[in-house]
């Protein structure tokens, strides 16, 4: 379809000043006087520097003024357009409807330009605080003396000022009648709202956001993840096809793969290839390992392949559609640990200039070791796909700083990590707090993390009998962190011991539902929810047997009770002697 060319009109028009005007202007002369007149605004075409004061009370000289912004442009054209009466009425002044109806009907309107607008003064601040003098004394009687020139009542007014200050005065509990002040706020402008309207309503109210719903699904711990996703995508997916069909029937092909909704196709066949090959991964360990280009349809397409969890072990990650990591010990190392404190960390803008200089800083994480040959084999589907490698300051080595505070386990490269993991056992059930993990193994993993990003986040060498005793720990306190680094001066927090198949407080905990949404970053630090955790890990252990527990975590102490036969309660005691009284 084409269009006639827009019609072509010469600016050889007159240069104007505009002012815009913060009331409505029912007086046009009255609104000139309240900015200084027609002479000082005449003066405003002669001086570039000059401004202008919008005084609410012109005849007030004790009205404090609105300073005006200016603002210099010489794009701004002054157009007069003429329609049509009835038509506008009908659409109630809206100019644009109207016009669109005269061009629809064939109706004829004018539209001439009259001038161009190279300055306009605006007044978008708040006024001072204002004082109205019209029931002063004092003002009245400064304004008839002081201000008029009248020698004769200067001298009355001096005189009366003098037997003010001299006669017994008495404070009488009413509105003091002094001079106004010159200035009220420190400052130009009080506030400064900068108001710009409800730029997702138009005029009439109607709500004009047009941004795309993700449709991301949500599930909660316990529930059956969804096997596909949700039934609105499809019919954007078929759009999408459609439209990349037509494409390639009206423009070459080299156009039409350059297209958005082809790299938005092309993005959801390369995300199901890498949950093909892990089921869970980390959004922007996905970003890095798609194509540069692709990588701006990720959030659009993530919604097609996989769903994410709000609570337990694989939180703020996203697992492919119809899998159950709670029923697969296989997906112990995709487990996410997540930790706050990262102050002293490597930007994404710091990777891409690494990048730029030529430095290699991509390798290929321990959990997709399985594809190690695929990789170094030029011909093979991921190098075809060009599938790429993640950055290695996405990965927590012990020594290094890290771009992200949250990692899977089984990515972890530290070796104080990998011993304690080696020595774990996974357990027969997946608790919502350690996942497939004993939480003694949690919580020995996140301490020695914790420790070690303390250490690189405040330039301190790491002390390695501190992380072999974190390393071999069993105790840990309710806030379990509470005890790696305690203050000069402070006694260590005495532990407490949990039981086994407890679970374990996490370090952050956040419903992300909302961050997803508006795809913020998902590794970012969340928000602590550790006292659900802990009422979680404490009915737990309330239910282990003492005995058990001793045996399991401390077996030299196996036989303490057995031992105490004999042993009187304090509480007997109290209660004795309260009856003997």
């Amino acid at each position: 379809m084409f269009h006639a060319a827009a019609p072509a009109y010469s600016l050889d028009v007159p240069s104007y000043i505009s002012i815009e005007y913060p009331l409505r202007v029912n007086n046009a002369d009255k609104a000139i006087d309240m900015v200084g007149g027609p002479t000082r605004i005449s003066e405003c075409f002669i001086d570039p520097d000059m401004d202008l004061q919008l005084k609410l009370r012109p005849g007030d000289p004790y009205s404090h003024p609105i300073n005006s912004a200016k603002i210099i442009s010489d794009e701004n054209a002054l157009f007069k357009i003429r329609i049509p009466k009835s038509i506008m009425e009908k659409h109630r002044g809206d100019v644009r409807a109207a016009i669109e109806e005269c061009e629809t009907v064939g109706k004829k309107y004018i539209v001439e330009p009259v001038g161009m607008l190279g300055k306009t003064y605006r007044f978008r601040s708040l006024a001072d605080f204002q004082m109205l003098t019209r029931e002063s004394r004092f003002t009245t009687e400064f304004d008839q003396s002081l201000n008029e020139g009248n020698l004769d009542k200067i001298k009355q007014f001096s005189t009366k000022i003098r037997q003010d200050f001299t006669g017994e005065q008495h404070y009488k509990n009413t509105d003091m009648d002094i001079p106004p002040l010159v200035r009220y706020a420190r400052a130009d402008v009080p506030f400064n709202y900068r108001y710009t309207g409800n730029l997702l309503l138009d005029e009439s109210g109607e709500w004009q956001n047009k941004a795309v719903k993700l449709h991301t699904i949500f599930v909660d711990w316990g529930v059956t993840p969804p096997r596909t996703f949700d039934p609105v995508l499809q019919e954007e997916y078929d759009k999408a096809v459609r439209d990349y069909s037509t494409l390639k029937q009206t423009l070459p092909a080299r156009l039409a793969d350059e297209s958005p909704v082809y790299y938005f196709l092309e993005c959801i066949k390369l995300l199901r290839k890498l949950f093909d090959m892990k089921p869970i991964w980390l959004r922007r360990h996905i970003h890095w390992m798609l194509p540069e280009k692709f990588r701006t349809q990720l959030r659009y397409a993530l919604p097609y392949v996989a769903y994410t969890t709000t609570k337990g072990p694989w939180r703020q990650s996203f697992i492919k559609f119809g899998y159950d990591p709670s029923k697969d010990p296989d997906a112990a190392p995709f487990q996410v640990e997540a930790f706050r404190s990262n102050r002293n960390h490597v930007t994404d803008n710091q990777v891409l200039r690494m990048l730029e200089s030529g430095e290699d800083v991509y390798i290929i994480p321990q959990t997709l070791y399985p594809y190690i040959d695929e990789f170094s084999d030029s011909g093979s589907e991921l190098n075809r796909l060009q599938i790429g490698k993640v950055p290695r300051q996405f990965f927590f080595d012990g020594e290094n700083p890290t771009t992200v505070v949250s990692f899977q386990i089984g990515d972890i490269m530290d070796e104080d990590v990998k011993q304690i993991l080696r020595g774990a056992k996974l357990g027969a059930v997946c608790h919502e707090g350690s996942g497939w993990y004993d939480w003694v193994t949690i919580c020995r993993l996140r301490a020695v993390v914790k420790y070690k990003l303390g250490c690189i986040n405040e330039g301190r060498a790491v002390s390695e009998p501190l992380v072999v005793e974190l390393s071999q720990r069993t105790q840990f306190s309710k806030n379990q962190y509470a005890h790696i680094r305690p203050k000069e001066g402070e006694e260590e927090e005495e532990g407490e011991e949990e039981g086994e198949g407890g679970e374990v407080p996490r370090e952050d905990e956040e419903n992300d539902r909302e961050v997803a949404e508006e795809d913020e970053e998902e590794e970012e630090s969340r928000v602590s929810d550790e006292q659900e955790d802990n009422g979680k890990a404490e009915a737990e252990i309330a239910e282990d047997n003492i005995l058990k527990r001793l045996e399991t975590y401390n077996p030299e102490s196996k036989g303490i009770l057995d031992r105490l036969q004999g042993l009187v309660k304090q509480e007997d005691l109290m209660d004795v002697g309260w009856k003997t009284k």
